[in-house]
């Protein structure tokens, strides 16, 4: 398929895409950019990976390839922007835009199961734990054998003068602590696409199976359950149950 081909993300898009025997169906979180933004104080970011995916999906609708998009963002202006881009294209009945805070942004997109979630210049601006959680929803969400697409900037030179002159501040993360986010998200199948100069990487995870019960209480972890299994393992606990009024 010929669409970006600077892009590599854009291309694993296209070629999932025409892989699939039915409509594919992709989520774009924070299409904008500017969600992630607005969790850290120093500045808000310029569009971005909205119209690089609506001109996919154009390029994919003229090769005869079947797709539905579904955009996700808290960015008004972000999102009418990408309605109008939508039709520019003539695009604009494949795509669903819903606003909503992306880091919920399962709630928005309710029953829509995707084959692919891509999820661009986001994790930079959050935390590991966050991180974390957000994956784990993404990995959820997915149908197995559907892909996750995400990027994170390396540290690098040019980090300092973005911090303390453009007063752009972003968490650089090695490639190595990117794998970790992505396994501790719940994915054992990725690759990691690294460009020359080594300052940004491209992810590309596959989910293999649906999660585990196990897997799924993860987050439950060390929580304690008051139920009734657990008051009658220790008598103690049941002192002055069945008493009558009388104490008895």
């Amino acid at each position: 398929v010929r669409v970006a081909c600077c892009n590599p993300t854009l291309l694993g898009i296209a070629a999932v895409a025409a892989n699939r025997p039915a409509c594919a169906r992709l989520v774009a979180v924070a299409p904008a950019g500017r969600s992630a933004a607005s969790y850290t104080t120093t500045r808000d970011t310029t569009s971005g990976s909205a119209q690089a995916v609506i001109e996919t999906i154009s390029e994919l609708k003229v090769q005869g390839i079947s797709t539905e998009l579904l955009l996700v963002d808290s960015d008004i202006s972000a999102l009418d922007y990408a309605r109008a881009l939508s039709r520019k294209h003539g695009i604009e009945k494949l795509i669903t835009i819903k606003e909503g805070d992306v880091l919920f942004f399962d709630r928005a997109i309710g029953d829509f199961r995707p084959d692919i979630i891509e999820m661009m210049g986001m994790i930079d601006y959050l935390r590991d734990t966050t991180i974390i959680l957000l994956i784990r929803k993404i990995q959820r969400c997915l149908k197995v054998g559907g892909y996750f697409f995400t990027c994170h900037i390396h540290p690098n030179i040019e980090a300092y003068f973005l911090r303390h002159v453009v007063n752009w501040e972003m968490t650089y993360r090695s490639r190595e602590a990117l794998c970790s986010l992505i396994e501790k998200g719940g994915f054992s199948s990725y690759r990691l696409f690294t460009e020359p100069h080594r300052i940004h990487s491209v992810a590309v995870a596959r989910k293999i199976a649906d999660p585990s019960l196990s897997e799924l209480m993860k987050d439950a972890c060390g929580m304690i359950d008051s139920g009734f299994p657990d008051l009658g393992s220790n008598p103690k606990h049941l002192e002055g149950f069945g008493q009558d009024s009388m104490g008895r």
